[in-house]
């Protein structure tokens, strides 16, 4: 039997445990409390001042109709959010500055203070989540690269190992350096292995190029087989793909020139000549596509020039030039053109001369050859 004295009654009972439940669920629990403070209008504008926005909305989410503050704590509610929402576009701006400029460091300690000051703000942990996952690829992207370099190094250096192996044929292994040595290529291939597993689930040839090369130069003596296969395999099929697309373009490119030349198409024609002569045709189709583009894009160049030379035969120099200094920008190692461009120079020089001196100027008459 409890005293009568000890018992609490029911509502005080309910009203307590409410009170803890709130306290236990931590920042909303104080704000609910915070709202009944007597002094609340002065404490928000304090928060506000202090750039805490996050506790100024979280305890004004409480405010009633029936408080004695309450238009006045609507204004402040106004002002908090305006400048919450300040925030948030100050914070996105600077960060992708920063970010920018390869600052990741600096980008993510602004998205920390603003989530600090403002952490119910979805805007700001969307953007910060994907500046998180941007910053693991670039990371990652170092980690290859430190993979690929240090893939090199140990090929560079393969011949000296062979080398103390040959005249130590017995006693190398004890020599901690090449022990070492023989460490990090095992450890080194792993990971090789690895890229290639990343280059072939993400699709991507590039990677998957490089891996193989250098995977196939480190340790040819340990291979997985089936690894190996599926890229070299995949490989295969990516070639086959760059030169489908590759001879496309070309034929389109030869249809547009056969069409009529100018610049642009030019231009296009000598900067896919120029990447097909990164690496050989790889075989007769190829070659003979290329061909007829060179062929396509040189009778063009000529075509220019001939229109140069007939504008220079009737006197206009300037024209002359300005069309022969535009092929020259395509076709930068073409003799004839820088011939003839300097041919004309000369003579605008010449002329400018004459008229400064007031001699009677005659343009010159022919063909610019």
């Amino acid at each position: 039997m409890i005293p009568t004295l000890c018992r609490v009654p029911p509502i005080m009972a309910a009203l307590r445990l409410s009170l803890l439940t709130l306290l236990l669920t931590g920042l909303p629990g104080c704000a609910f409390l915070a709202s009944f403070g007597s002094h609340l209008p002065a404490t928000i504008e304090q928060q506000i001042a202090a750039g805490e926005y996050g506790k100024a909305l979280d305890t004004l989410r409480w405010i009633k109709p029936d408080h004695p503050h309450y238009a006045r704590l609507m204004q402040l509610r106004e002002i908090a959010r305006r400048k919450a929402r300040q925030l948030e576009k100050r914070t996105l701006q600077e960060t992708a500055r920063l970010e920018k400029r390869g600052d990741w460091y600096g980008a993510e300690q602004r998205y920390l203070k603003a989530l600090e000051r403002y952490p119910q703000s979805e805007r700001l942990r969307q953007a910060h989540m994907a500046f998180l996952a941007r910053r693991e690829r670039y990371l990652h992207k170092l980690e290859l690269a430190l993979l690929m370099n240090r893939a090199n190094w140990l090929i560079q250096n393969a011949p000296i190992r062979t080398e103390v192996v040959r005249v130590l044929p017995e006693d190398y292994r004890r020599y901690p350096a090449l022990r070492d040595y023989d460490r990090q290529v095992r450890k080194t291939a792993r990971g090789l292995d690895q890229c290639l597993h990343e280059a072939l689930d993400e699709k991507r040839p590039a990677l998957l190029e490089a891996c193989l090369e250098l995977r196939l130069k480190l340790d040819p003596q340990h291979l997985d087989k089936t690894l190996i296969g599926a890229a070299r395999k995949t490989q295969a099929a990516y070639q086959a793909r760059k030169r489908r697309k590759e001879n496309d373009t070309t034929r389109a490119l030869i249809a547009e020139l056969k069409q009529g030349f100018s610049h642009d198409n030019l231009l296009r024609a000598r900067q896919h000549l120029d990447r097909l002569a990164e690496h050989p045709a790889p075989d007769a189709a190829s070659r003979k596509l290329r061909r007829e583009l060179e062929a396509q894009f040189r009778q063009g160049i000529e075509q220019g020039i001939a229109a140069g030379r007939k504008r220079y035969s009737r006197g206009d120099v300037a024209g002359a030039l300005a069309i022969w200094q535009s092929l020259a920008k395509i076709d930068p190692d073409n003799e004839k053109l820088a011939d003839h461009i300097a041919r004309a120079k000369r003579v605008l020089e010449k002329l400018e001369h004459l008229r400064k001196e007031g001699a009677e100027i005659t343009p010159p008459r022919g063909s610019g050859e």
